[in-house]
């Protein structure tokens, strides 16, 4: 981005970017947009881009091997790495087949020693054998309102306490002692702040003052606990590391403002370490604090990050950026370069390419100024339909293809969808709208079904169009803390159904205009997923709905469906179970659609009692990462092996049926146009009771897939 600044001007990715959003061309519009714009084939200019930046670079010699090993085709994360007793190392670990835990290294071998729970960031402190991490917890209701309490692990019973709550507090640090922890406060709205919080109740202790508004992050505790070191942003993207005095007085910057930026303080002594951009790469920097001097001592193309300093050492412990992940490297000092605080605003600041700040492309924040301008209030009824978004998905038995919009305030929802009912072979278009500005939402909407149908007496089939209005409650609440999220809704809505035509058999059915109810409750619960998981390996699901008819004719349904996810065999394997209960009247004064989830490969039937239950075992077959013209990406192929075993009842003859299935499903994981993630797939069925139809299923099935891959 920035060298096509440099190369073709400041308004050379708006001029793009406008064009591409218009499909202009309509076949490969960013790379068409671009050579309009330029003149130039975007991949040249890809490549003559990354020249430029190789040309620039010196060559890295990484002088040692990491401490762990990664995995291939398995990216895998350390962070933070810690020194405790004499040969061991803390970090915490994720990767794309392991959520994130803390583990302890020692002589090369690695042990798990407690996870985390679900957290914002990946920052952690340590300290006296208990590490401190801001977790995540969410207002059950209003979902924007989210925080980031304070939980304190003990590593010597594994047990956690969560210390504050309904804080949003990022990147805590132990006094040395342990009885106090620096956290910023990141509370939208609020002015950027270091609160001082007591160790062992969460009160807040003290606010350390910012006054020239300023974004204070990653605070640790200087030696002796007296003073609080922060990376400091000012409004125009300079920074530097601050030091705060614990009981009073001004920061003082350590070294001078830049436009470099700065992360990752951390405290050994009379040393800081600290990861700067620098030279057009993040290298790690130490700032000795006796005498302002700074040293460069891990100097690699790739980035070094999170470094700690070797106590009374010239060696430095850091996370590097390799082809298996982010990796632990130990070093000695890079011994080649080194410089006075003083002069540390005239290092390189070719961050942005060498002439950009020449150019003057940084004065726009500089320039910048808040102007008076006029303030009113934006009604809630303006711009309510702004449709933005389609997708296509399936959850058994029904495909559906739907438009989204929201307004400016995201409190309407608005939803445009066509829906095809395999289990009736109906098609249904309409409308929804929610409006989510008071505690419960309220619902309405209006469809047409087209080619509704059931069966009279288990033989004549009748069919009928209806149009349906509705208007309902709904409370969705989320519960997610700790190590899962869990999601419990609650509604009820009024249905009034019109009834437009019955053929064949009008005078054996009484289908007119009619009021019901539905009354529904939905929970789920799962752990954290890592990425080449295919399912959690803890989850559960529960549906529970009962429709009835509001006047004096019976018309009644009931569904209970449920799924357990389990772990495989293998880390990336998940062994699903899932059951299912429906019970209807057979007074026939009306059928509701049928939503029972019935074994795979047979057309569905709709009995007044139906079970079901099923096993899938889920697993990876290919993992190619491979991609076409810029089109398709596959990042996975899975299979997934299933048994359903459905037993309908006929009260009438009193008679069970058997219906009975096991097969194979293959389904592709794609990425579209390296953006829309779509997974489609093909399913084959072997039927083993067909008996039941009166013209019987082959007992080999193919289908076409397209499934939505979410349990909540």
């Amino acid at each position: 981005v920035a060298y096509g600044r440099e190369k073709f001007g400041p308004e050379v990715w708006r001029n793009v970017t406008d064009g591409a959003a218009r499909y202009k061309p309509l076949v490969y519009p960013f790379q068409g947009a671009f050579k309009k714009v330029t003149g130039q084939p975007f991949p040249a200019f890809v490549n003559e881009a990354l020249g430029t930046f190789r040309s620039g670079l010196p060559k890295d010699d990484r002088r040692s091997s990491p401490l762990i090993d990664g995995e291939v085709r398995n990216v895998t994360e350390y962070h933070l790495p810690t020194i405790i007793g004499k040969d061991s190392v803390l970090a915490l670990k994720r990767s794309y087949r392991s959520i994130p835990e803390y583990v302890i290294i020692t002589g090369g071998r690695e042990t798990s020693i407690a996870g985390r729970e679900i957290a914002w960031d990946d920052h952690y402190a340590y300290r006296n054998r208990k590490i401190v991490y801001g977790a995540y917890s969410v207002n059950a209701r209003w979902g924007w309102q989210d925080h980031s309490d304070l939980v304190v692990l003990d590593l010597a019973t594994r047990q956690s306490v969560r210390i504050t709550h309904g804080t949003r507090y990022a990147s805590p640090d132990f006094s040395h002692d342990g009885r106090l922890i620096v956290a910023a406060d990141a509370a939208p709205g609020a002015k950027s702040a270091l609160h001082i919080i007591d160790a062992e109740t969460g009160q807040r202790v003290r606010v350390l003052e910012n006054r020239d508004s300023l974004y204070l992050a990653q605070p640790r505790f200087l030696e002796g606990d007296s003073a609080v070191i922060a990376a400091a942003r000012r409004p125009d993207g300079t920074m530097t590391l601050l030091i705060f005095p614990l009981h009073g007085g001004d920061p003082r910057a350590l070294m001078p403002w830049s436009h470099q930026a700065i992360a990752f303080p951390r405290v050994e002594g009379n040393r800081v370490s600290f990861t700067a951009s620098s030279d057009g790469r993040d290298q790690v920097w130490v700032s000795y604090l006796d005498d302002g001097a700074l040293q460069r001592v891990v100097n690699h193309n790739t980035g070094s990050y999170e470094a700690v300093l070797l106590p009374g050492k010239d060696s430095v412990l850091f996370a590097g950026q390799t082809e298996k992940g982010r990796l632990l490297f130990l070093e000695g000092f890079f011994s080649g370069f080194s410089r006075e605080s003083k002069d540390w605003v005239r290092s390189p600041e070719n961050v942005h390419l060498p002439d950009l700040l020449a150019k003057g492309f940084t004065q726009v924040l500089d320039d910048t100024r808040a102007a008076a301008l006029p303030v009113k209030d934006h009604h809630e009824g303006l711009g309510l339909f702004n449709y933005h978004s389609w997708r296509p998905a399936y959850a058994q038995p029904e495909w559906s293809f739907s438009l989204y919009g929201n307004d400016v305030l995201n409190n309407m929802l608005s939803t445009l969808a066509y829906t095809y009912n395999e289990s009736e072979g109906s098609h249904k278009v309409g409308f929804d709208e929610t409006w989510a500005g008071w505690f419960p939402k309220i619902t309405a909407g209006m469809d047409y079904t087209f080619g509704r149908n059931a069966y009279l007496d288990n033989v004549t089939r009748y069919s009928w169009d209806e149009v349906n209005a509705h208007v309902g409650l709904g409370l969705p609440l989320d519960l997610s803390r700790g190590d899962h999220f869990r999601y419990l809704t609650m509604s009820t809505t009024w249905y009034l159904d019109r009834i437009l035509h019955q053929q064949p058999v009008r005078d054996q059915v009484r289908l007119h205009d009619l009021h019901f109810l539905e009354t529904s409750l939905s929970w789920s619960s799962r752990t954290q997923q890592a990425k080449r998981q295919i399912y959690p390996r803890f989850a559960q699901s529960l549906l529970l709905r009962h429709r009835h008819r509001l006047d004096d004719l019976k018309a009644t349904q009931f569904l209970a469906s449920g799924s357990l996810y389990f772990p495989g065999l293998f880390r990336d394997h998940s062994l699903v179970f899932n059951a299912a209960y429906q019970a209807r009247d057979t007074m026939f004064t009306y059928v509701y659609s049928n939503s029972f989830p019935f074994s795979r490969g047979y057309p569905a039937l709709d009995f007044p009692r139906m079970w079901k239950w099923g096993v899938n075992y889920h697993l990876p077959l290919l993992l190619p990462d491979w991609g076409f013209g810029n089109i398709v990406y596959v990042n996975r192929i899975r299979a997934n092996l299933f048994f359903d075993h459905t037993t309908v009842r006929s009260l009438r003859r009193q008679r069970n049926f058997d219906l009975r299935s096991a097969g194979v499903e293959v389904y592709f994981d794609t990425k579209w146009w390296n953006q829309q993630p779509l997974t489609f797939g093909f399913r084959y069925s072997r039927l083993f009771d067909t008996g039941i139809y009166n013209k019987p299923p082959s007992p080999d099935q193919w289908e076409f897939i397209l499934p939505v891959i979410n349990i909540h």
